[in-house]
């Protein structure tokens, strides 16, 4: 991965080094997201899910770590308030994506969800999609930080945000008129496509901020 320079700190690598381990942190949680939920489909909640289980968990704990270093760090530069507090909500909003990922792969570890082999073709075809949303959204935070322009990521994260969005529509539609399913089980299926989508949702809604915050401080 390329070398990324954070123009909006002058005094320290410290802060920018750690920002950037949060981001990748996070790009590299989507990789097990697809590969954890990929497992489970294939072979259930083996100790190969549990073992990308726990590497998610482990992400998602430094990232936590991680945030509030940079929070203590932000304090000792030279760095407005106002600036200070849009990198923090930033990263906050960043960690909500990474904790959704979290919240996937204890869901189905916990609830050992059944998926009928009818539908997982069609759950596979949400995963790629929603690590690359989410992809899309650290390549646009990190075109904040050094300065460059962010348009072209934020657009990939609305495009694949809505591709997903019509994509867990219609996979609602067959399982919802699907009558050899019982209610409960079904209703159990919602919860988890809404689990995947709500990855994609949060990557969409930090994006829409992230570029508020880009014009802003462009001026």
């Amino acid at each position: 991965m390329a070398e990324h320079q954070f123009v909006l700190f002058k005094r320290t690598k410290e802060v920018e080094t750690k920002i950037s381990e949060f981001l990748s942190n996070i790009v590299h949680s989507g990789f097990l997201f697809a590969l954890g939920f990929e497992i489970y489909l294939s072979k259930g909640a083996t100790a190969e899910f549990n073992s990308v289980c726990e590497q998610v968990s482990s992400h998602e704990a430094k990232n936590d770590e991680l945030r509030r270093n940079v929070e203590i760090g932000l304090y000792t530069q030279m760095i407005l308030p106002d600036v200070r507090s849009d990198i923090l909500r930033l990263l906050e909003g960043c960690d909500r994506v990474i904790n959704a990922y979290e919240d996937n792969m204890l869901k189905l570890s916990a609830e050992q969800i059944q998926i009928p082999e009818k539908y997982r073709e069609n759950i596979r075809s949400l995963l790629k999609p929603t690590a690359d949303c989410a992809d899309a959204l650290i390549e646009a935070a990190r075109c904040f930080f050094s300065g460059e322009v962010l348009t072209q990521h934020a657009i990939l994260v609305s495009d694949l945000e809505h591709k997903i969005d019509l994509k867990v529509l219609e996979l609602k539609r067959q399982i919802f008129t699907d009558k050899k399913i019982e209610l409960a089980h079904k209703l159990q299926l919602r919860d988890m496509i809404d689990c995947i989508e709500s990855i994609s949702d949060r990557a969409e809604d930090i994006t829409d901020r992230l570029q508020v915050m880009s014009a802003k401080h462009a001026l």
